[in-house]
């Protein structure tokens, strides 16, 4: 059962890394298209 709960909270915290990085990358497209849409 300890096992099972220790488990869970690892894919939790590896889901919420992959959630963060994803959005990260979201904000740094539209931040790049913000620049390019300026520049252009």
């Amino acid at each position: 059962m300890l096992n099972y709960i220790k488990s869970y909270r690892a894919i939790m915290i590896r889901a919420k890394i992959i959630f963060c990085s994803q959005r990260k990358k979201d904000f740094l497209n539209h931040f790049y298209g913000s620049i390019l849409l300026f520049l252009t």
